[in-house]
């Protein structure tokens, strides 16, 4: 599914990320783990399309995506979230999900007409697919900081397309 071939990229003469190989298969969770300065967000912009390798290559679905810009690699599928909780803390934990399922589905330009039956089956099982259906109402700054962060991956599943 996810595969980083033999990627490295230097900044002048600091060599952030050498030689990288990672593979992920569908379903599997992986984590990336280093110390400070050991290239992991090197590593994930390299991914994500922030960065351009100087030289490997990243494959997503046996396609090559090491030189797309990161819109398009994120209309493929690959999301990110960031240390900072990105989320709206005033909108409920379902909002905040279905937001983003709209703005997949091209309908966000409906956010200022009543939304309440849009994307409700999408958003409620996105959100039980990460464990937060049971907090649906609750104030998404009222969570606690796991639950956060839980809600940030869903907001990602959210803006995946539909394959």
């Amino acid at each position: 599914m996810l595969t980083v071939e033999g990627i490295h990229k230097s900044f002048d003469d600091f060599k952030a990320v050498k030689g990288a190989n990672l593979t992920v298969e569908q379903g599997e969770l992986v984590a990336v783990i280093g110390p400070n300065g050991a290239g992991k967000t090197t590593l994930f912009n390299l991914i994500t399309g922030q960065l351009r390798p100087d030289r490997g290559r990243v494959v997503f679905h046996d396609d090559d995506i090491s030189q797309l810009p990161p819109y398009q690699i994120c209309r493929r599928g690959i999301a990110r979230s960031f240390q900072i909780a990105n989320i709206f803390p005033r909108l409920t934990v379902f909002r905040n999900v279905q937001v983003s399922v709209l703005s997949q589905q091209g309908k966000s330009w409906m956010l200022f007409r009543p939304a309440q039956k849009l994307a409700v089956d999408e958003t409620n099982s996105i959100l039980e697919s990460v464990g937060l259906l049971d907090k649906a109402g609750n104030a998404a700054g009222a969570l606690a900081h796991g639950d956060q962060r839980a809600l940030e991956i869903a907001i990602a599943l959210g803006n995946e397309p539909s394959c």
